[in-house]
């Protein structure tokens, strides 16, 4: 819209006419031979340009170089705090598993002092059983040669 409005306010009638001739005449030739043309033979007449001193010659802002150093420092200081930790896991890993054995050793002992004294009751509490079978026994046989 805003086009045609161009156009028609144009002064130049030459404009118009260019536009319609466009319009009418096809796009494309309908021969298919190539023709050579400035569109298509680049390739031959090109000139390339001597080497310059502008490839690699950028060099990154010293901010940049800064701030890459210092990431650099950042991981590097990440890395060890890392293999820091992991190596207090492991300390505190293996002291744990001591003191796990530490108590189980110490529960054996106090089993086995259990067991000891339980076994010593117990043939103290025989022991007393016999005492008192053998007197009843001699009381007994006593009694009996008496009759």
């Amino acid at each position: 819209m805003a086009s045609s409005r161009f156009l028609l306010r144009c002064t130049k009638p030459r404009i118009l006419v260019n536009i319609i001739s466009q319009q009418f005449r096809p796009h494309r030739s309908l021969s298919t031979a190539v023709a050579q043309s400035h569109h298509n033979d680049h390739h031959r007449n090109h000139q390339y340009l001597s080497r310059g001193d502008y490839l690699n010659s950028w060099k990154p802002p010293k901010e940049a170089q800064l701030r890459r150093d210092y990431a650099m420092k950042v991981k590097a200081v990440r890395k060890e705090y890392i293999q820091e930790m992991e190596l207090m896991r492991l300390e505190k890993q293996r002291k744990d598993e001591i003191k796990k054995e530490a108590l189980r050793i110490e529960d054996e002992e106090r089993k086995a002092a259990v067991k000891k004294a339980k076994a010593a009751e117990r043939q103290l509490a025989e022991e007393e059983f016999r005492q008192t079978l053998v007197s009843a026994f001699s009381i007994v046989f006593i009694n009996y040669k008496g009759i």
